[in-house]
């Protein structure tokens, strides 16, 4: 440590400080004191390790030394630093671009961050999944937007899961799980009505018309109605329809929106936010009997199969 310092030193002699040869000396301080499990020493000299190589812009070598850190104190049970300190080496992974780094970096302190910070931890999720899209691997980046969307649920920023939950709709409909598309639907539609958004809530609706085998589909069937009681303010309604089978198998986060589910006071719904026909028409109700729901319901339950094992590879982080 007092080698890494002495480089660090300006003089007569010396204009500018020596930034590699202190990183290095910290480094060494530091797999030392972890050796010798002088675990408290070993942190401060990761971090001033990673203080220098900011400096220096070494972005990546500072996240690793940011990332250590952040080891250690988690083994000393010192969460709000170790979130700190995972937040600042995912960060610059993420400045780096380095989608792999930056997923496994955050799956191994997840759980950490989602308590100490996790309003912040949206953000990490957004941009890790947006690296991998960039990528074109969709399938990762699906995984860290259901965690997204899932902490924005829990935080009740209903505007910011909606748009979540579209983005889990679109890759769904990439991969062709159209049966997942409906469910999605649903939770951005209950997303919308806890914001009291009743226009946006039908416009979701109205939009998802154009993924295949929605508007012969169960979900489509019951968002209308639903839309129908909440227009009427029709709580016994809507508390019937909630009860029904589509609510019930929705996820755990879902189903909570759904208990929570209320109409609205009538002076707080407002006349622009209430469908009007000249902006949106209320979808009508499929007919039951006769050719519509057996034969319109084949396409949906097809969906329903294949997105199955979809499903199930969807993986998000520990």
């Amino acid at each position: 440590m007092t080698n890494a310092a002495n480089h660090l030193h300006t003089g007569f002699l010396k204009w500018k400080p020596d930034y590699d040869k202190a990183a290095v000396e910290y480094a060494r301080a530091a797999l030392a004191f972890r050796t010798a499990r002088q675990l408290d020493w070993a942190v401060e000299a990761f971090m001033k390790e990673a203080e220098v190589y900011e400096k220096k812009q070494a972005f990546f070598d500072a996240a690793r030394a940011h990332e250590q850190a952040g080891l250690l104190l988690r083994e000393l049970k010192k969460l709000p630093e170790a979130s700190q300190e995972a937040w600042k080496a995912i960060s610059l992974y993420l400045e780096g671009k380095n989608a792999e780094l930056t997923a496994a970096t955050l799956r191994r302190f997840s759980h950490i961050l989602e308590k100490q910070m996790p309003t912040q931890v949206v953000h990490l999720y957004q941009g890790t999944a947006e690296l991998f899209e960039n990528e074109d691997r969709l399938l990762q980046a699906l995984g860290f937007t259901c965690q997204a969307s899932k902490l924005l649920v829990l935080a009740k920023r209903y505007g910011e899961a909606a748009v979540s939950l579209n983005k889990e709709k679109y890759f769904y409909q990439e991969f062709e799980s159209f049966s997942t598309c409906y469910k999605r639907t649903v939770a951005q539609c209950l997303a919308y009505l806890h914001n009291s958004d009743l226009l946006a809530a039908t416009k979701c609706v109205n939009d998802s018309c154009s993924i295949s085998g929605f508007k012969s589909s169960r979900e489509y069937n019951a968002l209308v109605q639903l839309l129908e009681s909440y227009n009427k303010k029709d709580q016994d309604g809507l508390d019937e329809i909630c009860c029904g089978p589509i609510f019930k198998l929705l996820d755990d986060n879902c189903r909570k929106m759904v208990k929570k589910l209320k109409v609205p006071p009538l002076e707080e719904l407002s006349e622009t936010i209430m469908p009007s026909p000249s902006v949106t028409a209320w979808p009508p109700i499929p007919e039951e009997g006769g050719g519509g729901r057996g034969g319109e319901r084949g396409e949906g339950a097809g969906a329903e199969e294949e997105s199955s094992h979809l499903e199930e590879e969807v993986t998000t982080p520990e």
